[in-house]
């Protein structure tokens, strides 16, 4: 039986108002050509804070287009994708131990 495991099903239309989310994302597959996949895809919306986890403000639609493409990558049937919400004020609560660094915000350019 097969079923949707990358869909969203946290609300964040109602996030405070806010235009943009903060993320966290994760994953594990024994493949290693979807493990490139899922990093490449990963990282052109995220930035990586571990091996297979990255934190991303995004916008509603940016988020909805990732998962799509996660989605897309992922085998149901080995692989483990998660996408958690974190509040703001959760995200002001992390903490950091060892070498890790908060993420910067994201740098809009306007051309």
């Amino acid at each position: 039986m097969r079923f949707d495991q990358f869909q969203l099903n946290f609300d964040l239309s109602q996030a405070a108002g806010l235009d943009r989310h903060r993320i966290v994302i994760a994953y594990d597959t024994p493949n290693n050509k979807r493990r490139r996949l899922f990093a490449r895809t990963a990282l052109s919306y995220a930035t990586r804070v571990q091996q297979s986890v990255y934190e991303a403000e995004l916008t509603e639609q940016q988020l909805r287009l990732l998962a799509s493409c996660l989605r897309s990558i992922a085998d149901d049937e080995f692989d483990d994708v998660r996408v958690y919400p974190q509040c703001a004020r959760c995200a002001s609560l992390r903490q950091f131990l060892g070498k890790a660094a908060p993420t910067p915000h994201p740098v809009l350019v306007v051309a």
